[in-house]
């Protein structure tokens, strides 16, 4: 870079200096177009509206504390974007090479694994929402049913068990009627 005046090299280095950094993200705002995040820079800087570049078909809106790297194209901090989020405070730990999760800070996961399970882990419920839920295979239900206590259903393990129970119970009030259709 022989000739070039000292001015124009040290804005240059400067520019260079700007084009990837760190942070962590300060704030979120998740209700437009795109995902923007407030970033305080490891030097402090404090950078408002940057937006977060998310693969297409997934979205996550991080923690705030999660550690962030941006890129000002050009150095331009006017136009800079975030192009890795990741929280170290909730990642899932030694993972098998190859396989994969979802997670979030509660402990839900969706985990890939190599011998082609997929093990779901939630804290609280799964919710299916769907006009039709096709299963091919065999259901094996590991845990009680939920039942009331005392019901003849809450000692019936396998679905011929429950058949039987619902096959023999009667409905009383004008006389003990058996099911009118059999399971």
């Amino acid at each position: 870079m022989r000739g070039l005046p000292g001015a124009l090299l040290r804005d240059l280095w400067v520019r260079l200096r700007l084009v990837l950094s760190r942070g962590v993200v300060v704030n979120s705002q998740d209700d437009g177009p795109m995902q923007l995040l407030q970033v305080r820079l490891l030097s402090g800087e404090l950078l408002g509206k940057v937006e977060n570049l998310l693969p297409y078909g997934f979205s996550a809106r991080p923690m705030d504390g999660a550690e962030v790297h941006v890129g000002s194209p050009a150095g331009e901090r006017s136009r800079t974007v975030a192009f890795q989020v990741c929280d170290r405070r909730y990642r899932i730990k030694a993972l098998p090479k190859g396989e994969v999760a979802l997670y979030d800070q509660s402990g839900n996961v969706v985990h890939l694994k190599n011998d082609g399970t997929i093990a779901v882990q939630a804290v609280t419920r799964i919710d299916l929402e769907s006009p039709l839920v096709r299963v091919s295979g065999k259901i094996k239900a590991e845990a009680p049913f939920d039942v009331e206590d005392g019901d003849p259903l809450a000692t019936a393990q396998t679905m011929a068990a429950m058949r039987l129970v619902f096959n023999a119970h009667t409905h009383t009030g004008g006389g003990a009627n058996p099911p009118a259709t059999p399971m």
